[in-house]
C-alpha cells in the first residue's frame, strides 16, 4: 500500500464543492450560471456524532462536469471523525514495534486496518484480503493477525525487502539476536572494509554519505556476511543498516526527490538546507539494533511481536507477496471472484517519485541505474517522467486474449466527463505555460488511465458482496482541483462497484505554498472510499460483458472475411505468377545494395519451385507495379505502420490503388525494396535451407491477418452497419424484392445479378442503397444509418445502428440515436424510428423504453444470434415499405 502525501494534499470534513481557479482568468472554463451558496442539502453529517458539519462557501466557480459529478455523489460524502490523518498514514505506527524500525512513510497504520476490519467490515468472516500496493505490508500483517489470508503486490524492492524482514522477525530467536548484537557492537567496522560490499552508487546517490561513515557501513556489511553464520540473524543485522541509511546520509526524503544537505557539497544555488544532526554510523546502528532487540524480546514474552497485549491471539496465516506491477499481476495472478476484500492506497497523482526518494535503499539492495529507471516507468504513473503505457497495456491484454476488456476500459476512461473536462483544461494550461511543469497534464492523464485498468480488475477479481477500501488524496494544479475521489468512485461504479461511502478524514490540508501564493489557500479532501460489489450490479456487468464478447466476435468474423476480399490478398500469388514469363527482364546484379543476402539469393536462385520475383522485391518492378507493395510487405512480415516508422513511407495509398495510378519515386522504390529484402533474407537464412512456397503463402496470409486485426479495433461500429445492411439485402433477395443497387458515385444503377451478389455484398460500402420491385428503396447513409423510402419519396422509417460494446458509452449511443431521430421526426412526423444497439445498460434501457422518439428497439446481438428476433426486425421493415408503396 502506498499512501503518499500530495504536494497539495489534505481534505475538508464536509462535502466540499469542486473548486477551480477564477473563471474570469481561465478562458477554457465556462462560467456557471450562478454562484449560489451551498444549500442545506450540501451540509455534511458526521457519521460518528450525527451532528452537521459546517460547509465552507466555495471560493470559486465550479466547473460544469465536475459540479454535475459532485451533485451525483455528494450524498455519499460524509465526515468520519473516528479517522484522522495520523491513523490513515504511517504516523500512528511510529510507536509500534517493527513499524518504527524502518521509516516507510507510504503506508497505513495498523490501528487503521484494525478499525476497518472491525467497523467497516463488521460481521464479515475472514477470507482473502488483497493489497495491490502493499508497500511494507502493514495491511497484510495486521489483517493476518485477525485470521485473514492476505496477499499483496508491490513493485519496489524496498517494500518487498521490508516485508520479508518482517517474516524473519516473526521467527528469529530473540535471545540469540541480543547476544549477537552485543558481540557486533564491539567491532571496529572500518577495519573490515571490503570493496566487494561497497555500495554501487548511481548518479542521484553519489556522495550521499560522509566517506568515513560509508566506509564503516561497508565494513559492517562485510562483517555480517563473513562472520554471522545464522542466516536469520544475519538478515536482520543487514536490515538494521538498511533502516538507518537516511539518518547517516546528507539526504532527506522530500516527496518528489532526495533533498540534499548543504554540507554534502551537492547543494546548488541559494539552497542552504541543513537537515540537522547527521548520525555517525556506529551510533545509528547501535541505537537501531538495541531497538530491534528490545522489540524482539517483547515479542517472545507476548507471543507475537505485533499483537497488542489485550488482543486475543489469532492464528496468523503468513502473507503472500508478489513483486511486480499490479497492471500485469492483477489480470494474470488473480482469478475472477477470488478475493473477498481489497484494502489499498495507490500512489497519489502528486508527482512523488519513490524511485528517487528511496534511491539510497534501492542502491543498498543492489539496484543499478538502468533498473531504477525501469522501475520508475513500471510504477503507476504519478510523476512527470512516466511515459504513456497505453500501447503496452493494449498489447498485454491482447496477449491475454482480452481485447474486449481493454476496449471497455479504454472507452470508460474517455467517457468520464469530469475527467475529460479536467484534462482539456490542464492541456490548455500546459500550452499556455501556466503549469510549473509541462508534464503535469500528461501525468494526470496517464494516472487515471492506468487506474481505470486497476479498478476494472478490482471488479473482476472481487467476489459478489466483497468490499474495496481505498485511501487517496485530491490534488490541485495551477489552482485547478483534481477531484480524485469523485472521478475514481464514478469509474468504479461504471465497472460494477457501488460507491457506498466517501469518508473525509480530519482537517484538510491546503494546496502547496507555491500555489497558495497565486491561488490562495483552499482545502482539499483526503478520503477513504468504501465500494461494494453488489449482486445486482455484478450480474448486469457480467451479462453486458458476455454480450460484448458475442457481438464483437461475430462482427469480427464478418469483418475479417470482408477485408480478405477487399484487400484481394488471395489474388496476389496469381498476379505475381503473371510476371514469371518476363522475370528475365529484371537484372539482379545490384542485389546486395537492395538488401538481398548472398545465401538467401543462392538458395532461391537454385530452388525448383520458387522464382526470384516471387520472393525478392526489385526496385524497378515496384515502380512499375506499386500495388504489389502489399504483397512484398506482407511476405516480409511488416505492417503498414512499421514501414512508415522504419523508412518514413506511407504505403497505404499505393496498396489501395489496383490500377497503379500512384507512382513511387526511384528513391522510395529503392528504400522499400531494401527494407523488404532485408527482412525476407533474414527469414530465409533462419529457415536452415527449408523455406518453400507453402511457407511463403503462410507469411502472406498471416501478415494480412495481423493487418486486418489492427484495422478491426476501430471498425466495430462500421462493421455493425455493414452486417445489418447485408442481412437486409439478403432478405430482399429471399423475398424476390431486390431490383438493383444504387452506387454512391454516378447516376447509373447496377441491376441485381445473383452471380455477382457476393461480390456486391463484399463491397457494400460502394453503394448508397437498393431499389425494390414495389418502387420503394432502402438507403444507406449517416444519421440515419438506414432510411426506408416510399415510392413518392416519403420517409416510412429510419434505423440507427449502434455497434459499440462499451457499457460506459451506452447512454452516449442512445443520445446520438435520439438526436438523429429528432431530425427525422421534424421532417417526417409519422416515420417509424428503429434503434438497433448492443450492450445497453439498465439505465439506458429504461430511457429508451420511455422515449417517444424511439418506436422500436432491437438488440443487435439478438438479431445476429436469434432467428425469431431477426424475423421480427425484417418483417417490420418490409411491412413499412409495403405500406409506403400503398400510400
Amino acid at each position: 500500500m502506498s499512501e503518499h502525501t500530495a504536494d497539495s494534499i489534505g481534505t475538508t470534513i464536509q462535502p466540499l464543492e469542486i473548486l477551480s481557479s477564477d473563471a474570469l482568468t481561465n478562458p477554457l472554463k465556462p462560467l456557471a450560471d450562478d454562484l449560489s451558496s451551498p444549500s442545506s442539502d450540501d451540509t455534511s453529517v458526521d457519521i460518528v456524532t450525527g451532528k452537521p458539519v459546517e460547509t465552507p462557501v466555495p471560493a470559486a466557480t465550479p466547473s460544469i462536469e465536475r459540479k454535475e459529478l459532485y451533485q451525483k455523489l455528494k450524498k455519499r460524502i460524509s465526515a468520519n471523525t473516528s479517522l484522522d490523518r495520523t491513523l490513515v498514514s504511517n504516523q500512528a505506527n511510529k510507536k509500534l514495534p517493527f513499524y518504527n524500525w524502518f521509516k516507510y512513510r507510504e503506508g497505513f497504520s495498523e490501528p487503521f486496518i484494525n478499525y476497518i476490519l472491525q467497523k467497516a467490515l463488521d460481521g464479515t468472516e475472514p477470507g482473502i484480503l488483497l493489497d495491490p500496493f502493499s508497500g511494507s505490508g502493514s495491511a497484510l500483517f495486521a489483517a493476518s493477525m485477525q485470521g485473514w489470508k492476505t496477499e499483496g503486490i508491490e513493485l519496489l524492492p524496498v517494500g518487498v525487502y521490508a516485508t520479508k524482514a518482517r517474516f524473519i522477525a516473526e521467527r528469529v530467536d530473540a535471545h540469540v539476536f541480543r547476544n549477537t548484537v552485543t558481540e557486533v557492537m564491539n567491532i571496529h567496522f572500518a577495519e573490515y572494509y571490503n570493496q566487494d560490499y561497497a555500495l554501487k552508487h548511481i548518479a542521484i546517490t553519489d556522495g550521499a554519505f560522509p566517506p568515513e561513515e560509508e566506509r564503516k557501513l561497508v565494513g559492517y556489511l562485510n562483517y555480517c556476511h563473513q562472520h554471522i553464520e545464522n542466516e536469520d540473524i544475519r538478515s536482520l543485522l543487514i536490515f538494521a543498516a538498511f533502516c538507518i541509511l537516511e539518518d547517516i546520509s546528507y539526504t532527506r526524503k522530500d516527496g518528489q526527490y532526495l533533498r540534499w544537505d548543504v554540507r554534502s557539497g551537492r547543494s546548488e544555488g541559494k539552497n542552504t538546507f541543513n537537515k540537522g544532526y547527521i548520525f555517525p554510523f556506529k551510533e545509528a546502528i547501535k541505537d537501531k539494533l538495541r531497538q530491534m532487540a528490545i522489540d524482539l524480546e517483547g515479542m517472545s514474552t507476548q507471543g507475537s511481536l505485533f499483537e497488542e497485549p489485550s488482543t486475543p491471539i489469532a492464528p496468523a496465516i503468513p502473507p503472500k507477496i508478489y513483486q511486480g506491477t499490479c497492471l500485469e499481476l492483477l489480470p494474470t495472478t488473480f482469478g475472477k471472484d477470488s478475493v473477498d476484500v481489497i484494502i489499498t492506497s495507490p500512489p497519489y497523482a502528486n508527482r512523488y517519485d519513490y524511485t528517487r526518494t528511496y534511491a539510497l535503499e534501492l542502491v543498498f539492495l543492489g539496484t543499478n541505474d538502468e533498473t531504477v529507471k525501469h522501475l520508475r516507468q513500471e510504477m503507476l504513473s504519478c510523476t512527470v517522467e512516466n511515459k504513456d503505457k497505453r500501447e503496452k497495456i493494449e498489447s498485454f491484454y491482447k496477449h491475454l486474449g482480452r481485447e474486449i476488456d481493454f476496449d471497455i476500459v479504454d472507452k470508460a476512461f474517455h467517457k468520464q466527463g469530469a475527467l475529460q473536462e479536467l484534462l482539456t483544461i490542464l492541456d490548455g494550461y500546459a500550452e499556455q505555460k501556466q503549469l510549473n511543469n509541462s508534464g503535469i497534464a500528461t501525468m494526470v492523464h496517464n494516472y487515471f488511465y492506468e487506474m481505470c485498468f486497476v479498478l476494472y480488475e478490482f471488479s473482476r477479481i472481487l467476489r459478489v458482496g466483497g468490499t474495496v477500501i481505498m485511501v487517496n488524496d485530491n490534488v490541485r494544479y495551477a489552482g485547478e482541483e483534481v477531484p480524485v475521489d469523485l472521478i475514481l468512485s464514478d469509474i468504479a461504479e461504471n465497472f460494477g462497484l457501488k460507491a457506498e461511502h466517501i469518508w473525509t478524514v480530519g482537517k484538510g490540508k491546503g494546496n502547496s505554498s507555491q500555489q497558495m501564493g497565486t491561488h490562495g489557500r483552499s482545502e482539499l479532501r483526503k478520503c477513504v472510499y468504501i465500494w461494494k460489489k453488489e449482486a445486482s450490479m455484478a450480474k448486469v456487468r457480467e451479462n453486458l460483458l458476455i454480450e460484448a464478447h458475442q457481438v464483437t466476435y461475430r462482427l469480427r468474423s464478418t469483418f475479417f472475411y470482408r477485408k480478405i476480399k477487399e484487400y484481394n490478398v488471395l489474388a496476389f500469388p496469381s498476379l505475381v505468377a503473371h510476371l514469371f514469363p518476363s522475370q528475365d527482364l529484371y537484372n539482379w546484379d545490384e542485389r546486395t545494395s537492395w538488401g538481398i543476402g548472398d545465401d538467401a539469393f543462392e538458395y532461391i536462385n537454385s530452388h525448383p519451385d520458387l522464382k526470384m520475383v516471387q520472393v525478392f522485391c526489385h526496385p524497378r518492378l515496384l515502380r512499375e507495379y506499386p500495388s504489389l507493395l502489399a504483397y512484398y510487405r506482407n511476405i516480409a512480415a511488416l505492417s503498414q505502420k512499421s514501414v512508415g516508422y522504419l523508412v518514413s513511407v506511407d504505403v497505404k495509398k499505393y496498396e489501395a490503388d489496383p490500377d497503379n495510378k500512384n507512382t513511387l519515386t526511384s528513391q522510395q522504390a529503392f528504400t522499400l525494396s531494401r527494407l523488404f529484402n532485408e527482412h525476407i533474407s533474414l527469414i530465409i537464412d533462419s529457415s536452415l535451407q527449408s523455406f518453400n512456397a507453402e511457407e511463403l503463402n503462410a507469411l502472406l496470409l498471416t501478415s494480412t491477418g495481423a493487418q486486418i486485426d489492427g484495422a478491426w479495433r476501430n471498425a466495430i461500429g462500421e462493421e455493425a452497419e455493414k452486417v445489418v445492411q447485408s442481412l437486409i439485402i439478403k432478405e430482399a433477395v429471399k423475398r424476390n424484392s431486390l431490383v438493383s443497387f444504387i452506387p454512391r458515385i454516378g447516376t447509373l444503377t447496377e441491376p441485381y445479378n445473383p452471380a455477382k451478389l457476393e461480390e456486391q455484398l463484399g463491397e457494400i460500402g460502394k453503394y448508397r442503397g437498393v431499389w425494390l420491385n414495389n418502387q420503394t428503396s432502402i438507403l444507406f447513409s449517416s444519421e440515419p444509418d438506414i432510411s426506408l423510402i416510399g415510392k413518392h419519396g416519403n420517409t416510412a422509417g429510419v434505423i440507427e445502428i449502434k455497434g459499440g460494446t462499451d457499457p460506459a458509452g451506452a447512454l452516449e449511443r442512445y443520445g446520438a440515436a435520439k438526436k438523429s431521430f429528432a431530425k427525422t421526426l421534424s421532417d417526417s412526423p409519422t416515420a417509424t424510428t428503429i434503434l438497433i444497439a448492443s450492450c445497453i445498460t439498465p439505465e439506458a434501457q429504461e430511457r429508451i423504453s420511455t422515449d417517444k422518439a424511439i418506436s422500436r428497439f432491437f438488440n443487435l446481438t439478438e438479431i445476429i444470434k436469434e432467428k425469431n428476433k431477426y424475423n421480427e426486425l425484417v418483417d417490420l421493415m418490409f411491412s413499412l415499405l409495403d405500406e409506403a408503396h400503398d400510400q
